[in-house]
């Protein structure tokens, strides 16, 4: 084939994995026809070093690092290192490995005992109260309170954002 003089006009078609790409050039006139792969990658949370079953994870013991989605399909994988720090590794972990939900505990962010505040929403209308948390808590757990004024018990979402009570109204 010659050599192209202007810019190559490139079209990708076909179903996975039969993709092809049809690659034109304009001057002089020619197509050239190859079979392709097409990955995508995205910028995910990885280990930055070797990390031990029940390490608390720190800042450095993290990367982001461009990944095949192919690699982590199908699983809650992470994207911000600073959502990490504090996080507990539930299984000993090599260097470059992708961090996700089953081999990732989030860290801790109510403990028992502790005096918290919690946001009460139903409708429109938000209050915040002061409870005491009976249970440890972590992102996406739902734990038990006590309101110390009345002695009563409720439950709470632990969100990143705090302790929160949907209320129907």
């Amino acid at each position: 084939m010659q050599a192209c003089t202007r810019g190559l006009d490139v079209a990708v078609t076909g179903t996975a994995p039969y993709e092809q790409a049809a690659v034109h050039c304009k001057t002089p006139d020619w197509t050239l026809y190859v079979t392709v792969t097409v990955a995508a990658t995205e910028p995910i949370v990885v280990a930055a070093r070797p990390i031990a079953a029940g390490q608390t994870l720190q800042g450095a013991d993290l990367t982001v690092r461009n990944e095949s989605v192919s690699l982590y399909a199908g699983r809650q994988v992470f994207y911000d290192p600073t959502q990490l720090t504090g996080a507990t590794a539930v299984m000993t972990l090599p260097a470059g490995t992708i961090l996700t939900t089953s081999n990732i505990a989030e860290p801790v962010l109510v403990n028992t005992g502790q005096m918290v505040s919690v946001n009460v929403q139903s409708g429109g209308v938000d209050v915040s109260i002061n409870a005491v948390a009976d249970q440890a808590g972590r992102v996406g757990d739902t734990i038990l309170l006590t309101n110390p004024a009345s002695g009563k018990r409720f439950p709470a979402l632990v969100t990143r954002s705090g302790l929160l009570v949907q209320l129907q109204p």
